[in-house]
């Protein structure tokens, strides 16, 4: 400063924003899940992943050949079932064999096991070998009106498709002693896998005891293993059946 004159005051610092006046840049807040949302969130069931879709195109190719083959064969085996017999079996030697492929007889076992036991496995093979007998006895029935064949035993109409009937001697195709027998095989398979070939092989035996009883074709008894089969795994897998039922 000039002499004489007064000293001047030292200039002020600028004045810091206070902290209120700052607007800070923060995300926006979440609100906490409420108990009722927290609760939906847990019942809600988790999606099961898709079973990859499997192409049994061929395999359905090769059953309606192996079916139509028989188709051609059908009354001359018959024929020599007549004649010589089928493996040294006679029709009255089979009846008690037939028994396993009645699904009354089959259903009825399988319920009173089911009843006797506590075992875990046991009570899921028998509940689902009993639904499996049952639906193959209704797709069964349902199969045989629809197509009407004459039965091996009723002479002149006998292998001939009649279309929808309820005529007597006209039930023959398919085999519901052999659908049975391969539907219930297949439902205890599921559960005890090391026996399954044991179960398809009494079902097996089933099939053909109606050969030598001379009550079905050989493509009867072969779209009835088919059936039974079919039925045993949708019963299995708790999928809908040839009459959408769902056990």
């Amino acid at each position: 400063p000039a002499p004489g004159s007064a000293p001047q005051a030292a200039p002020l610092p600028a004045a810091t924003p206070s902290p209120q006046g700052v607007t800070a840049s923060l995300p926006p807040a979440v609100p906490a899940p409420s108990p009722t949302d927290t609760a939906v969130a847990e019942t809600e069931p988790t999606p099961k992943p898709k079973q990859p879709h499997i192409d049994r195109s061929g395999q359905y190719l090769m059953h309606a050949v192996a079916l139509a083959g028989l188709f051609t064969i059908d009354k001359s085996l018959n024929d020599s079932i007549n004649q010589h017999g089928f493996l040294g079996a006679q029709p009255g030697n089979v009846s008690s064999i037939l028994q396993l492929g009645e699904g009354f007889t089959d259903f009825a076992l399988m319920e009173a096991v089911h009843l006797t036991t506590d075992n875990p496995t046991t009570l899921a093979a028998t509940s689902d070998a009993a639904k499996a007998v049952l639906n193959a006895g209704i797709n069964v029935q349902l199969l045989k009106t629809l197509f009407g064949r004459g039965n091996p035993n009723i002479g002149a109409d006998q292998g001939n498709f009649r279309g929808p009937t309820l005529t007597s001697g006209h039930d023959s195709f398919p085999s519901g002693h052999t659908a049975t027998a391969f539907a219930m095989a297949t439902a205890l398979g599921h559960y005890y896998p090391k026996k399954k070939p044991l179960f398809y092989t009494l079902a097996g035996v089933v099939g053909l005891s109606t050969l030598a009883a001379h009550i079905h074709w050989a493509s009867d008894v072969y779209a009835g293993a088919l059936l039974g089969i079919w039925s045993g795994e949708q019963t299995v897998d708790k999928k809908p059946n040839l009459l959408f039922f769902k056990f």
